[in-house]
């Protein structure tokens, strides 16, 4: 999503993967069941996609922020009202919580 800088989810999958929470990639072609969204813009592209990867909030979706501004201007109610189960923004997170809050509120869906 953002070029020439390091994307943080490799780290948040890493720590998922630790917790035995399985991940692989989806094709924006093919989107379905629950999951994990990174996003560090909201666009109607994302939540045309959250959408329909939720099936309009029947799935499980864990729409995550890379950074807080990505929320502004309403943004998490816009992703929750395209089927996202919950948002929140990574970086608000202490590097304690990343590792132990985090963890648990990514396990607390799957």
């Amino acid at each position: 999503m953002r070029q020439g800088e390091a994307m943080p989810e490799k780290s948040i999958l890493d720590a998922l993967s630790r917790a035995g929470v399985r991940s692989y990639a989806v094709g924006p072609s093919e989107p379905s069941g629950q999951g994990v969204l990174f996003f560090d813009q909201i666009t109607q592209r994302l939540c045309h996609f959250l959408s329909e990867a939720s099936w309009r909030g029947l799935e499980r979706i864990l729409a995550v922020a890379l950074t807080n501004s990505a929320l502004a201007e309403r943004g998490a109610w816009r992703l929750l009202q395209a089927g996202a189960s919950d948002v929140f923004a990574w970086e608000l997170l202490t590097i304690d919580q990343r590792g132990i809050f985090g963890i648990r509120e990514f396990t607390r869906y799957f």
